[in-house]
């Protein structure tokens, strides 16, 4: 599958780029498979053609779906710390701390989000813990993660939000932050 987009390539609806966006183009085509797709920038000069490949995190966090805040869906994030098998223990913080509500907030304190993070607490160590993946694994979404430093997580799409509480969970160990919500 492909796509092609004339004369220039900026960016998606919500602002993120990826770094060969920056690039002016006369035109750009993306070729997708099943792993990873590959961007084809041509200058507008047209004298040299860039490759660069986008992660698959990339493009679930830019894709249409990060944007749906309602309702319990198999989570976009894919990174290092997802796991199939994580995916009850979520459900049931979800269902239990925000009744798979994304921007949900609490009344008695700053906890905020799908996952109920208190949002003065969490907000910068997740997005430092999230940005050593991406620089990790070179998902191309450092810019976007540093954004969220200024950003409420409420704010935060279904990406970044589960991307939050993988990082958090941490293979388990993260688990006592739940512990009275979901006990293990």
């Amino acid at each position: 599958m492909a796509w092609v987009e004339c004369p220039y390539h900026e960016s998606d609806k919500r602002g993120f780029m990826h770094p060969t966006a920056r690039l002016l183009v006369a035109c750009t085509i993306t070729f997708f498979s099943a792993a990873t797709a590959v961007v084809v920038a041509v200058p507008a000069a047209a004298s040299s053609v860039k490759e660069e490949a986008v992660s698959r995190e990339w493009r679930a966090a830019v894709s249409p779906k990060a944007e749906d805040l309602q309702g319990w869906e198999a989570s976009l994030y894919r990174g290092l710390w997802w796991r199939e098998n994580y995916a009850g223990f979520r459900q049931c913080v979800m269902r239990r701390e925000s009744h798979y509500r994304y921007m949900a907030k609490n009344r008695f304190s700053s906890a905020s989000g799908a996952y109920q993070f208190l949002d003065k607490q969490w907000r910068r160590g997740l997005v430092y813990m999230m940005l050593a993946e991406s620089r990790k694994t070179n998902d191309g979404l450092s810019e976007q993660i540093r954004s969220l430093f200024d950003q409420p997580i409420t704010t935060w799409d279904r990406y970044f939000q589960d991307r939050a509480f993988y990082t958090a969970y941490a293979h388990g160990k993260g688990a006592a932050h739940w512990s009275e919500t979901c006990p293990v």
